[in-house]
């Protein structure tokens, strides 16, 4: 599950409105216009997390975010998770980590989850 949230992080290329104008839009899907309750929560950040901020912060446990107006792609599916779901991801990842700390990178200098 972590790398796919990594992988959603790269914020690729900016879309260049000067080549999307003119385009006809193609019917939607049903699949495509009813968004599920998790991506409705994350749509529902558009705006509101407006300062992409990767510098690292400590954070409550359980349950700790940044104020609503920063942070990363993964805040958001955090917050969505929450949100939507009841699935706190925060809470899940660090019992994970507390349970099996040696199965993740030591990459970071850490001896325990933080």
């Amino acid at each position: 599950m972590t790398v796919w949230l990594v992988i959603g992080c790269d914020q690729g290329p900016t879309p260049n409105p000067t080549l999307d104008s003119g385009h006809s839009e193609t019917p939607k899907t049903k699949r495509e216009t009813t968004a599920s309750p998790i991506v409705a929560a994350a749509r529902s950040q558009v705006g509101k997390t407006v300062s992409y901020d990767p510098s690292y912060v400590g954070l409550a446990y359980p349950n700790g975010d940044l104020p609503m107006e920063k942070g990363v792609c993964t805040d958001v599916v955090i917050r969505a998770l929450r949100d939507a779901s009841k699935i706190d991801l925060q809470k899940l990842v660090h019992e994970d980590m507390k349970a099996a700390f040696s199965a993740y990178p030591n990459i970071w200098g850490l001896k325990k989850p933080d």
